[in-house]
């Protein structure tokens, strides 16, 4: 297995057109992170043929989620916009599409539950976000 690099790991934007095409990149985007999220369900049985016995603990999956968070420098063109606006404007990103090198994409529609902008006297403006999935998300491995 081959190590991958970390800047490929990026959200991407459908385009409408026809692969190789299909995909844009959203710019801007320097540091990224995608989780996988499963909730846990918990809980104890106890031995039936002897009560005396503590209970065992039974764990199994409940829930799924992912989410990706990015950050980098903000470029004010209509590209590096497009996050901004969807957080103000509380829009749903529709079928986009988060690439993780080496392992598969997982497509669908996500939301911004956070947008952050930054900056100090000798930088760039920063900005920073986290998209969470809005429903089912299809995972297609690579």
């Amino acid at each position: 297995m081959s190590t991958q690099l970390g800047r490929l790991l990026i959200i991407r934007r459908p385009t409408g057109q026809p692969a190789p095409a299909d995909w844009e990149n959203v710019c801007g985007i320097n540091t990224t992170n995608f989780r996988i999220l499963n909730d846990i369900i918990e809980s104890k049985r106890a031995d039936c043929t002897d009560r005396a016995k503590p209970p065992i603990r039974v764990r199994k999956y409940g829930g799924k989620d992912v989410n990706f968070s990015g950050s980098g420098i903000f470029d004010d063109d209509v590209a590096g916009k497009l996050l901004a606006d969807a957080a103000v404007n509380q829009t749903e990103l529709t079928g986009y599409s988060v690439f993780v090198p080496g392992y598969g994409e997982f497509v669908g529609d996500w939301l911004i539950s956070n947008f952050e902008f930054s900056g100090d006297l000798d930088n760039d403006m920063n900005f920073s976000c986290e998209v969470q999935a809005s429903g089912e998300i299809a995972y297609t491995a690579v």
